[in-house]
């Protein structure tokens, strides 16, 4: 007896177009995966800028924040205007020759986009442990040398003895068994100064921040170290106001008028976006904050 097969293959058109649908299928699946890494990326380049610039902004900012701290330029014989006594003991004026050593921020070199300013980096006060006068010795017995460097500039006050004279010297050596510093030859401070046992030293640094090379720069006076690249930074004066303050800054300015600094930083992407924004192209991105000047309220 015959019996008949009622069971059939696939035809050849059946399986095409199966491979077709399946194709279609798969191309839909993979440009969905694709696209959703991509945006992924893209969200990642972003989120990575932001943080960078918000985390750029808080360390400027805390420097800007403190500006001055460690000068005693408030100091009613050692104010910015003051003309000040160098170790000669002859009365000079402040400028740009001796570097302006009771100036928090330096006004002929800071600009829309570079600035230029003193900070005791450290936090660290020196009280002095015997009287000092500039005129008969070099050496100051202070408290501790801990943190102290040869090269130092240094800053003597008598505030804490409700007298109202500053000092500006530079360490030349230090000797960590009898805690005394020795001091260059050169120095400059109120007329005719000297400092008690009690008054302070603060160690305070020149520093800079701008723009170079494409990229955002600190400066203590180690060498320029990046704080962010493909970037650019603008700097925005203000007085107490909220006014923007005209470029270059005067003495007046420091003393009476400056209360705030605006900063503006713009960071772009080393990596190109891929789905979002523009295709195939850097992220960009823009952020401001302003910063009050705490040294200056006085």
């Amino acid at each position: 007896m015959n019996n008949s097969l009622n069971n059939k293959g696939f035809t050849l058109v059946e399986i095409l177009v199966s491979m077709f649908v399946m194709t279609l299928i798969l191309a839909g699946v993979f440009s969905s995966f694709s696209d959703l890494t991509n945006s992924s990326n893209d969200l990642f380049i972003r989120e990575s800028i932001h943080d960078d610039s918000e985390s750029l902004l808080n360390i400027i900012g805390y420097e800007l924040r403190m500006i001055g701290n460690g000068i005693p330029f408030d100091q009613e014989n050692f104010k910015v205007n003051d003309n000040l006594e160098n170790s000669l003991q002859v009365e000079v004026v402040q400028d740009s020759l001796n570097n302006y050593p009771s100036h928090p921020l330096l006004t002929d070199t800071s600009t829309s986009s570079f600035i230029e300013f003193r900070i005791n980096e450290t936090g660290n006060v020196y009280f002095i442990t015997a009287n000092f006068d500039p005129t008969t010795s070099s050496v100051i017995s202070v408290s501790d040398v801990t943190g102290l460097l040869v090269g130092d500039d240094i800053y003597l006050s008598n505030a804490i003895r409700q007298q109202d004279d500053g000092m500006y010297a530079k360490v030349s050596a230090i000797n960590t068994s009898s805690n005394e510093i020795t001091i260059e030859s050169d120095y400059y401070r109120s007329i005719g100064a000297s400092f008690d046992k009690g008054c302070t030293i603060e160690p305070v640094n020149l520093v800079t921040i701008g723009e170079s090379l494409g990229n955002i720069t600190r400066n203590s006076g180690f060498g320029d170290i990046v704080l962010a690249k493909n970037a650019s930074i603008e700097f925005d004066y203000l007085d107490k106001d909220g006014i923007s303050l005209t470029l270059p800054l005067s003495e007046s300015d420091l003393l009476s008028n400056l209360g705030a600094i605006e900063v503006s930083i713009t960071l772009e992407s080393s990596k190109k976006q891929k789905v979002l924004g523009t295709q195939y192209d850097t992220y960009s991105l823009t952020k401001s904050q302003v910063f009050g000047l705490r040294s200056f309220n006085f």
